[in-house]
């Protein structure tokens, strides 16, 4: 019976982690477009660079791991074509 609860506590921290995580990835992609509007960018290159960050989760995640000192850089290397984000 122990080892029935242990399982079970374990299978639902895992389903607990996984919904938060879905949770705070939601958040963050709320807020690209607020973040991206602190940068120096043409507006139509704003809602290009949202569409391409939010398309899949791995973006978002770089995207807000990135220092912000950076952040320019980087968003001018993808409108480029020389970083290439992941697409869904």
């Amino acid at each position: 019976m122990e080892n029935l609860l242990a399982q079970s506590n374990t299978a639902f921290n895992k389903i607990a982690d996984a919904v938060g995580y879905e949770d705070r990835l939601s958040a963050k992609r709320e807020k690209v477009f607020t973040e991206l509007m602190k940068l120096d960018l043409e507006m139509i290159d704003r809602f290009a660079l949202n569409t391409m960050i939010v398309s899949a989760e791995e973006n978002v995640d770089i995207f807000y791991g990135i220092p912000e000192n950076y952040k320019q850089a980087w968003v001018e290397a993808v409108l480029s074509g020389q970083i290439k984000l992941k697409t869904t």
